[in-house]
């Protein structure tokens, strides 16, 4: 069973001996989240390019400065996540 830090209302961040999974989120009603997909990524960095890569998909950027700042947004969410699971963990 991984360990889930929840990254945002979009992610979620399973944590597994083997490696991560992200779960890709959706609302199934007004108010609740469900699973919609799950992508198995063996490294971090594996995890950072599967969610730049979805995050460019939905965002307007118009020039490499506006990529930048994306990711450096998701970088920044992400480590933000796993500082708050971590602290809850002890």
């Amino acid at each position: 069973m991984p360990h889930l830090i929840e990254l945002s209302k979009t992610y979620q961040l399973g944590v597994t001996d083997t490696g991560y999974v992200v779960y890709q989120l959706e609302l199934d009603s007004d108010i609740n989240l469900k699973r919609n997909k799950a992508s198995y990524c063996k490294t971090f960095e594996g995890v950072l390019e599967f969610l730049i890569r979805c995050e460019l998909q939905n965002e307007n950027v118009n020039n490499l400065e506006d990529v930048q700042k994306v990711i450096e947004a998701i970088k920044a969410e992400i480590s933000e996540a796993i500082c708050k699971s971590q602290s809850g963990m002890y």
